[in-house]
């Protein structure tokens, strides 16, 4: 859980979990252009970040590990 006072998050803890969510969304946009080297869309470009970041911040945020 990101360490709280008065339900007011500290920076560093902003700072980490915004580093894991941008570290998801960026490796899994790499991961989609590997298995999808020819498209060139940006829209699938695009949502291939937004699923990252969206399940990157689901694990940081709720805190739960990735291989429980």
């Amino acid at each position: 859980m990101l360490l709280t006072y008065m339900n007011i998050p500290h920076f560093s803890s902003l700072v980490q979990a915004s580093a894991i969510i941008g570290i998801g969304a960026s490796a899994a946009t790499l991961m989609g252009g590997m298995v999808f080297p020819n498209n060139t869309d940006w829209r699938d470009i695009a949502s291939w970040a937004i699923l990252g970041s969206l399940i990157s911040s689901h694990y940081t945020l709720v805190n739960k590990s990735f291989f429980r």
